[in-house]
Order: C-alpha cells, then structure tokens, then sequence
C-alpha cells in the first residue's frame, strides 16, 4: 500500500541550503542545474501534496454534510461523494528519475527506448515551458535525460545493462547508518539511479520516491562518487552532515 507523504514539505526547501553547499563544493559550474532539477522535484511532489489537501478537506466536508442524514443515506451518499473526490487526484503519486551529465552516445548501452524527438526533448530544464512536460513525466515511468548543459536528450529511457550485484552496498563505517536507511526504502528507481552512476562515472541521478517523496542524489562529476549516495532529504544524512 501507497504511504502518505512522511516528510513534511517544508522540509524539502529546508535541504535545499544542504544541497547547495555539496554542489558548491562538488560541482560548482553546474550549481544552477543541479539546484534547478531540486526545485523541479521539490514543486511537483510539493504540488501533489497540496493537491491531496484540498481533496482531504473537500472528503471532510462531504462527510460533514451528511451527518444528520440517515444511515442508509449516509451509506450510499458518502460512498459516492468520497469516490467522486478521490478520482480528481489520480492513480499515480509523482516519482521520478533524472539523470544529468549524461552522453547519451557515450552511454548508449545503459539508454534503451527512450523518446528522442517529442517535447521536451531539446529543451533545457531552466526553460519554464518545459515545466508542464516535466510536470506530466512525474506520473510517467522511467528515466529523464540531461546531457551537461541541462539539454533534455532523453525521456520515458529504460536504464539497462546496469549489474546491481557490482555496486557496493556502502563505501565506509560514517555512511553505513545511510546506506541501511536507504534499503528499507530503496525500490528498482533508486537502486538502478544508483547503479547508472557507478557504471557511467562523472554522471548524477536525481530521484524522488514515490513511497516517501525523498529526493536523493547519486554519483556527482568527480568519478570517486560513482555509487555514492551523495546528498539526500533523510534527516540522517544532515546529521551526518552535521557531525
């Protein structure tokens, strides 16, 4: 079963000033590309969060409105207003895969089937006319592509060829607590966005989860990242961070 939303969307403008003091040490050129996939993720999960609000008030006072009603009245009436307001939100809580300094000729063994012509491919991910392309990819499945200047390549792309077995679990005692957090909750998006940073060097995955809406970050430019889970919106890693 689909969980609610378990970090609070504030939060997710909070990590936002973590985040951006990794890239400023880690990839500084990129800074506003990396910060603009972070805020395209923060939007869409924040925007379905206040989209389930507004259906959870609009459930309550349905509900409200029939509490004089007779039971048998209340039954079918309730039934019908609930299933009403449910159906506006949809089937599927936004999730996404992005991958940024990405080649796709370089990496064209691990890109499989992915749209290479309609929109937004060819637009850059600062350009706001993507945002509704982008917006609509979030209840899509697979994979985003970003070559490095932030030029969608790619999207709906199968990442493939990816031996999950070869990525280390974790690379050290201080990052162990993070790695055992990210296996209770890691699903086949976040596993394989790990893995397509160990086997493409240099490259960075970006995901939200659609269980928890957690964004993480794998890999970075520096090829000594590869696998790393290198930022993410656990409170564990900021105390990690912190320590």
């Amino acid at each position: 079963m689909t969980r609610l939303l378990t970090i609070d969307t504030n939060d997710l403008y909070k990590k936002r000033e973590l985040l951006e003091q990794i890239v400023t040490e880690q990839n500084p050129k990129q800074i506003e590309l990396e910060l603009c996939i972070y805020d395209t993720l923060t939007e869409i999960s924040v925007a379905y969060h206040d989209k389930i609000t507004r259906r959870a008030e609009e459930v309550t006072l349905a509900i409200h409105a029939l509490a004089n009603e007779p039971i048998e009245q209340v039954t079918r009436k309730g039934r019908a207003s609930i299933i009403s307001v449910l159906d506006k939100i949809g089937r599927h809580r936004p999730a996404f895969i992005i991958g940024f300094n990405v080649d796709v000729i370089q990496h064209d063994k691990y890109l499989w089937n992915g749209n290479h012509t309609n929109p937004p491919v060819g637009m850059s991910i600062l350009d706001p006319e993507a945002t509704p392309y982008l917006n609509d990819l979030a209840r899509k499945d697979n994979a985003t592509i970003l070559d490095q200047h932030g030029i969608i390549r790619q999207t709906r792309t199968y990442l493939t060829e990816l031996d999950l077995h070869q990525v280390p679990q974790f690379f050290d005692d201080t990052s162990k607590s993070i790695y055992e957090k990210f296996r209770i909750h890691a699903n086949t998006r976040h596993s394989y966005s790990r893995a397509a940073s160990w086997f493409m060097p240099g490259t960075i995955w970006y995901t939200l989860s659609e269980e928890t809406s957690h964004i993480y970050r794998f890999g970075g430019v520096d090829p000594a990242d590869r696998g790393k889970i290198t930022f993410c919106t656990l409170e564990e890693f900021s105390e990690l961070k912190e320590s």
